[in-house]
């Protein structure tokens, strides 16, 4: 939805139609809608601003209200989408500063183990690397992996 703000031939605001700068906000209610977790850019759309409005963040710094500091890292970053797919189309996340493939993470965590055990891998059983689901998922040693995806490629299977 398009805004037509009117002005006369000398620039100035018609009788009726409200400049940005000028709209009536009620400061408790921006207040309590921050606190209860709204980001600036949705209070800004909420009030009727097509941006993050400077009337608003000014009000809530003048009122002292802390804002999250610096940059924010892992799941409270504003893009963060569940983790991130590498080229080989497994899904990998950040766990304790090190990347970890997401599969072998939630088959560690539904069999009580810390990592998967040396000379073994976690299988997809659908094939799907994204289905991450603990049914579609198995742990099998490394050369019986290998040799059971040489036979689905080789068309064996």
């Amino acid at each position: 939805m398009i805004k037509i703000v009117q002005r006369d031939n000398k620039g100035r605001f018609i009788k009726g139609n409200i400049p940005d700068s000028k709209k009536d906000i009620d400061d408790d209610e921006v207040i309590r809608l921050y606190k209860s977790g709204m980001t600036l850019e949705e209070l800004s759309k909420r009030f009727g601003y097509k941006d993050i409005s400077c009337r608003i963040f000014k009000l809530i710094n003048k009122l002292g209200i802390s804002r999250p500091a610096g940059f924010q890292e892992g799941t409270n970053h504003w893009n963060w989408k569940d983790g991130f797919k590498k080229s080989n189309g497994y899904v990998v996340f950040r766990n304790r500063n090190k990347y970890e493939y997401y599969h072998s993470y939630v088959w560690c965590v539904n069999n009580d183990m810390l990592t998967v055990p040396i000379g073994c891998v976690v299988h997809h059983i659908n094939l799907k690397k994204e289905d991450n689901r603990t049914e579609n998922l198995v742990l099998l040693p490394k050369g019986y992996h290998m040799s059971l995806h040489r036979a689905i490629n080789g068309g064996e299977l």
